[in-house]
């Protein structure tokens, strides 16, 4: 592993340790909160928007470390999408569809444009453009799925965010071994941000990830996994 792939973990760490204070205090006085009720434990008023830093420090570390093609600029795009669609969630609260479509416009971008998707797929005796179209359904049932088994699990202190850096940790050491630096550094850079944000998750935690971050960070995982 190359030193500048370290960096870009160390780096993006920084910013989000340094943004999450600042973003909850901000959203805490626009009234961007978790809400208590008969299904949450945390008492008190705490913000629901680390994912805001958490986007925010992955952005900066891509635009100071990434080297972009269309596969890596397809993800970026797919990400925004997804981002605003949790945005958009914490803030109004959608309604279920609305979130599905998101999500389906995001693994569009990266399987239509930058041709990510489950490859070598291929069951005997039926034609390649029967198990292309196989291979898509499987790639966008993946996409989605993952996006949303990251958010549902965003339920105690710690628990995604801390889940995913080991995933975007094992990840990137399987990318390394194959040469792909690009979703090593990826892979990192993302798993920084995260560990920024977790310093303030731990139990009791003083700020949540909310839906931009959980589903972000799903969503990712699901596409750089590909």
């Amino acid at each position: 592993m190359s030193w500048e792939i370290i960096l870009s973990f160390v780096v993006t760490f920084i910013i989000s340790v340094i943004l999450v204070p600042v973003v909850g205090k901000i959203t805490k006085k626009l009234g961007i909160i978790a809400q208590v009720n008969n299904r949450t434990v945390h008492k008190g008023i705490i913000a629901r928007t680390g994912g805001y830093a958490i986007y925010v420090s992955f952005l900066l570390g891509a635009m100071l470390f990434l080297k972009t093609d269309k596969q890596i600029n397809s993800i970026l795009l797919g990400g925004f999408i997804i981002f605003i669609t949790g945005f958009l969630d914490d803030i109004y609260d959608l309604k279920p569809r609305y979130k599905l479509l998101g999500q389906l416009i995001a693994a569009l971008v990266v399987i239509m444009y930058g041709e990510i998707s489950l490859k070598g797929f291929a069951l005997p005796f039926l034609p390649s453009i029967i198990n292309y179209i196989i291979a898509i359904i499987i790639t966008i049932g993946w996409i989605v799925g993952v996006t949303n088994a990251v958010n549902l699990i965003d339920g105690l202190d710690g628990l995604c965010a801390g889940i995913s850096i080991i995933v975007l940790f094992t990840i990137s050491m399987t990318s390394l071994q194959y040469g792909r630096t690009d979703i090593s550094s990826l892979s990192l850079l993302l798993a920084g941000s995260i560990g920024g944000f977790l310093v303030f998750n731990f139990h009791p935690a003083s700020i949540f990830m909310g839906d931009c971050g959980a589903l972000f960070i799903g969503y990712m995982i699901s596409v750089i996994s590909l």
